[in-house]
């Protein structure tokens, strides 16, 4: 067993993981293609100004929660929508904001 102070917390965060699996099953296939994007670009390390895999687990399950479930079975259009929606700054489904 590890006394490390952190270690509760780890077990927490598998624990968040797993709920949102099971919630969400387009997430582990999204997750594993944006991982593999951020390790070419090298972007998967925090400590280097990348994203880690909790934040970018997160970040899926969040967009997921937003997209219609009748398109949660077309993982194209998932991935294109997710990059849309965070690296562009527009969300799904949602009515873009119109300035007077």
């Amino acid at each position: 067993m590890n006394n490390s102070p952190h270690w509760p917390r780890v077990l927490d965060s598998v624990d968040v993981v797993s709920k949102l699996i099971a919630e969400l099953p387009a997430l582990p296939e999204l997750v594993l293609v944006l991982k593999q994007f951020l390790v070419e670009k090298k972007l998967n390390n925090a400590y280097t100004g990348g994203l880690c895999s909790y934040a970018l687990v997160l970040t899926v399950a969040s967009h997921l929660r937003d997209v219609p479930t009748e398109a949660q079975d077309r993982p194209g259009a998932l991935l294109l929508s997710y990059l849309s929606s965070w690296c562009l700054g527009s969300k799904v489904g949602r009515p873009k904001e119109r300035h007077p």
